[in-house]
């Protein structure tokens, strides 16, 4: 065994109570039940069941675009070529052949992401003659922001009410 084994297992233990505590506060805070997950191995994990009424708070902050609208807006976004003709497409509204010739790839390709793109209504085509003239969809792109607004408060928030917890367990220990 290396001479600093010891040493470090104290020091894992130390963390791991100190872990305990944090999640029993943190839980306790967030209105949830402290638990514990057992493993065939003979591990047990502490846990935080937290009550069915916390669940909708997420449900709340999503509620300003479907779970549907949401998955397809930022799958669309997931690929850089999307976010790109989008980015033009915001800029100017542009035919897809020519969105098609800043890109290494075919017609046939770009018109593939423009209609993924179309599906999750961040952008709009119209015929315009023979061409299909691209242009960005603001309404989508203002929700899409407005949701991930929420989603930035919610995590502020929490991280605020985990930096208080901690703070207020410094306090204690000192």
């Amino acid at each position: 065994m290396h001479p600093a084994a010891p040493e470090l297992f104290q020091l894992a233990r130390n963390a791991s109570a100190r872990a305990d505590g944090v999640i029993e506060t943190l839980c306790e805070a967030l209105g949830g039940t402290l638990g514990v997950l057992g493993f065939g191995c003979g591990a047990e994990v502490r846990c935080c069941r937290m009550a069915q009424s916390h669940v909708i708070y997420n449900q709340m902050v999503v509620d300003r675009l479907a779970d549907v609208t949401a998955d397809r807006i930022f799958q669309a976004l997931g690929a850089a070529t999307r976010r790109d003709i989008l980015a033009r497409a915001i800029r100017q509204e542009q035919s897809v052949s020519a969105l098609a010739r800043n890109y290494e790839m075919s017609l046939a390709a770009v018109q593939k992401h423009v209609a993924v793109l179309e599906r999750a209504a961040l952008v709009t085509k119209q015929r315009r003659g023979r061409e299909q003239i691209v242009s960005a969809n603001a309404p989508t792109l203002h929700r899409a922001v407005a949701l991930l607004d929420a989603y930035e408060q919610m995590w502020i928030e929490r991280t605020t009410r985990i930096a208080d917890i901690l703070a207020g367990e410094e306090g204690s220990t000192t």
